[in-house]
């Protein structure tokens, strides 16, 4: 209108497109774990300027192997196992960025050890004994196991060996104990 006519009308119109989603901030939760079955998260921030749901997608990694695609994980681990996630932002319509959580390391767990039997049964003075025990390591080692002989509460003998004779009488009590080692941590003694 220029104040004696109205004039021809014109607009333009545009749509406005989809954000893509953001993801910050991605961790493993928790992030210490020992050898054994756990279940690990995959923690991050979620972002949408449009406010659109979150269907971001994740990826776990055990030893650089993919293995898991929801978010959470559950493994049983050893020790030196490695393992990360990443998560890869989407909106249902758009997918944004991938974000990477930092790799955590599963923890050493102590070996375990069990005496099952001092052999035989009824010795006399100067038998020679024979401490039976096993071990076993939660992390898949093979630990060595050292052997200790009491006779009453005196240490008489310590070392690898299994087997002990004299130093001890008549009614006298022998114990045997025995601690395992994986080359990083005892066990506690049995």
């Amino acid at each position: 209108n220029d104040g004696l006519e109205d004039g021809t009308t014109d607009s333009n119109e545009i749509q406005i497109q989809n954000t893509p989603p953001t993801v910050t901030n991605t961790a493993v939760s928790p992030t210490t774990i020992s050898a054994g079955t756990t279940t690990l998260t995959c923690d991050y921030v979620y972002d949408d300027d449009d406010n659109d749901n979150d269907l971001s997608n994740y990826s776990w990694y055990l030893n650089n192997a993919l293995l898991g695609s929801s978010v959470t994980f559950t493994r049983a681990f050893i020790g030196g196992d490695t393992i990360y996630c990443m998560v890869q932002a989407d909106d249902g319509t758009t997918t944004g960025n991938t974000d990477t959580a930092p790799t955590i390391t599963v923890g050493n767990s102590p070996p375990v050890v069990d005496v099952t039997a001092i052999t035989p049964a009824n010795p006399t003075t100067g038998t020679l004994l024979t401490c039976a025990a096993s071990a076993s390591d939660p992390d898949g080692g093979t630990p060595s196991i050292a052997y200790t002989w009491f006779v009453g509460s005196v240490n008489m003998q310590s070392g690898p060996s299994n087997q002990f004779s004299g130093n001890f009488d008549y009614q006298d009590f022998v114990t045997c104990g025995a601690i395992a080692y994986d080359g990083t941590s005892y066990s506690a003694t049995d």
